[in-house]
Formats: C-alpha cells, sequence, structure tokens
C-alpha cells in the first residue's frame, strides 16, 4: 500500500537529530547533490519546465534559471531521508503501481472545481476526517475563489471602500505609539543585562510595521473565462506557483506582504522583522476610524481592540521563536548566556500555568501553546 510506505518512509526521519544538531535548520544544497541522492525524482526536469512556463504566464524565473545553470547552494530540504526513500521506492517499483495513488490525490485536491458528484464525495470523505457536515455557500465558495485567484485586485477595491486615508493615517498613528511604549518598557526590564538590553532595543527599533495592504503589487497575467470554472482555477493556481519561483534570487524586501488586505488577521514575519497588519483586522469591533463620544473614550476603545492585536504580534519578535532572530532578522544569538537562562526559567513557568488549563475537557499543551 502506497499510503502505508510514504508513513513509513516518514518515521524513518530522524527529527530529534536535527533538532539537536542542526538548530538552524538542515544545510542548503545544491541540484547536482540532489539528483545524485534522489536520482528517481525528477527535479531538474520539473524546474526546467517550471522556468519554460513564466515565459508564457509574462513573468520572468531568471533567478532559478541561474541556481540551475551555476549549480547554486541555494535548495534546502527538510526531510532527506523521506525523500530519498521515495527515490528509492520510484526506482524499485513499476510505474502502474503508483497510478492509483497518484490519481487519487489529483482528484481529491481538485474535487472543488471538478461539479457537483465530486464535491459530494469530498463531502463525505471531509465529514469522516474533519467532521465537516456541510459545504460552502455558493456565494461564499465563489467570493473566496475570486479573492484567492485576483488577490492584489480584491486588495486595491477592499481598500478603496473599506479603509479611507483617515482611518489608515490613525492606523499608523496606534502603531507608532505601541512601538514607542514597546520600547520604552525594554529600558526598564530588570533581568535584563546591558548587552542584551542594546540589542533587543536595537532589534525593536528596527522592526518596521506595514499597515492596509501591499503598495507594490505584483500581477502575472493570465486568462480569465466566463465558460470554465476548472480553466480558471488552474491558470491562477499556475500563476501563483510561478509567482514565488519568479521571486528567487531577488532581494528579501521587508515591505513583502504574504496575507490579502481583506483579511481579518495579523502577523510578524521574523525572518524580516516586519509586522503586517491587514485592513480587513481594521474595522469594527477592533478598530473605530471615526470619534464616537470624547475623545478619549475613542482612543480607549482602540488600543483596547486593535491595539491589543498590534502589542500581541509585536511581542512575536522577542518570543521563544522570534527571540532566535536579531534586528536584521538573522538567525543569531543576541542574548547573553545569563539572560538566556532567565528567560528560559521565565518561559517555563508559562508553560507550566498553561499546562494547568483545561478547555472543553481538552488539556492546553503549554508548549505548544507558549509561543502565544
Amino acid at each position: 500500500n502506497t499510503e502505508i510506505a510514504l508513513a513509513s518512509f516518514y518515521a524513518q526521519e530522524p527529527f530529534d537529530y536535527y533538532v539537536q544538531n542542526f538548530p538552524g535548520g538542515l544545510p542548503d544544497t545544491n541540484l547536482s547533490t540532489l539528483d545524485a541522492s534522489m536520482p528517481n525524482l525528477p527535479i531538474r526536469r520539473t524546474l526546467e519546465k517550471i522556468a519554460n512556463a513564466c515565459e508564457k504566464y509574462n513573468t520572468s524565473c531568471a533567478g532559478l534559471r541561474q541556481v540551475m545553470q551555476e549549480d547554486l547552494t541555494l535548495f534546502n530540504v527538510d526531510m532527506p531521508v523521506y525523500h530519498q526513500r521515495i527515490s528509492e521506492a520510484i526506482g524499485e517499483y513499476p510505474a502502474e503501481s503508483w497510478i492509483p495513488f497518484l490519481r487519487s490525490h489529483v482528484i481529491k485536491g481538485w474535487a472543488p472545481v471538478l461539479g457537483n458528484q465530486f464535491e459530494t464525495v469530498l463531502l463525505k470523505s471531509s465529514a469522516l476526517i474533519q467532521g465537516v457536515q456541510k459545504a460552502p455557500e455558493r456565494w461564499h465558495k465563489c467570493s473566496n475563489a475570486a479573492m484567492n485567484a485576483l488577490a492584489h485586485t480584491a486588495d486595491k477595491v477592499y481598500r478603496l471602500l473599506y479603509f479611507p486615508p483617515a482611518a489608515e493615517a490613525e492606523g499608523h498613528m496606534l502603531m507608532s505609539s505601541i512601538k514607542a511604549a514597546f520600547i520604552e518598557n525594554l529600558k526598564s526590564v530588570e533581568w535584563l543585562d546591558a548587552s542584551t538590553r542594546k540589542r533587543a532595543l536595537d532589534k525593536a527599533s528596527a522592526l518596521t510595521m506595514s499597515l492596509g495592504g501591499t503598495n507594490d503589487p505584483y500581477y502575472i497575467h493570465f486568462p480569465v473565462s466566463r465558460t470554465s470554472y476548472y480553466n480558471n482555477t488552474l491558470h491562477a493556481f499556475r500563476a501563483k506557483m510561478l509567482g514565488s519561483f519568479a521571486e528567487i534570487d531577488e532581494t528579501m524586501r521587508k515591505d513583502k506582504w504574504a496575507m490579502a488586505a481583506f483579511a481579518v488577521n495579523a502577523y510578524y514575519d521574523r525572518t524580516v522583522n516586519a509586522l503586517f497588519i491587514p485592513a480587513g483586522v481594521m474595522q469594527p469591533p477592533f478598530f473605530y476610524p471615526y470619534f464616537y463620544g470624547s475623545a478619549e473614550a475613542h482612543a480607549a476603545r482602540n488600543y483596547g481592540g486593535i491595539g491589543s492585536v498590534i502589542g500581541h504580534e509585536f511581542s512575536h519578535g522577542f518570543d521563544n521563536k522570534g527571540a532566535k532572530y536579531d534586528a536584521s532578522a538573522s538567525l543569531k544569538n543576541w542574548w547573553s548566556d545569563t539572560v538566556a537562562a532567565d528567560f528560559k526559567v521565565k518561559t517555563n513557568c508559562v508553560k507550566s500555568l498553561y499546562d494547568q488549563f483545561v478547555i472543553q475537557s481538552v488539556k492546553v499543551d503549554g508548549e505548544k501553546t507558549e509561543a502565544e
């Protein structure tokens, strides 16, 4: 059974060894090494097809071609044993034995756009595995599909309708004041020594904040039809994938968004030391852009609403994961040994506290919820 075999390959991966010996992640490699260690996986051929497809979608994958031609050490495989075992299995078993597995996964992946019969079967499967009882309404499915496929266009319309300049200006004021308060608080944290405090202040000062959505949208042209939902979805999927490959060898940008403007969410990206607050969460009840009652009451409501979200996301730069990255977003230890030990004691205290909580008969895992 293919599924059982793949599960056994996964079980052979020495994750504990990786954590102990490669805390920053496994070392990068190049395409020649991958070809030699996984000869039956068509990695090079697949990448060549992707590079060729970029040209058909009015974009460039020059960086990808350079990586292949110069054999640059820019590939990172987080489960090398798993992929090596798959390569071995492909060479050991005939191609016909893989067809049922691949066919079933392709059909399941594309079932939502293949028609009612496929969707009905998918719903039954989801009900058994995930407890899903009802398919999304058609309007909800269609609006989500349009927003995902035409993300930057949807972003532009949403911000125009629901995030006026006055609201954006007030949002920037809130973010700046919370950042200033965070920096001021760092100056008086008693358990930080002078050297660690300076580096913490450097990181907090260097942290950038983006509000609303991207101001530099990147469009990939693809055909949209009024007669084929499947073709539209396929083209949109390809365009999004090719857009990711087109970014290879581009300079890392601190204002690069990974979330839609209409998302009711927010995030901190430790790989660029940046905070992102979409326009979608800058709405009531989190944020009121206009005055209701006294100025003091208005400010209190916004600081208590979206202000708590901003402060929470800002703190991710200094939690048990974010703390491993310095002011320039490099994976580097900037803590003195004494302060690092103290930090560990304090985080263990938080973990122990949350280990005692039970929600709907389910015990909370303090370690897994530590960062939040």
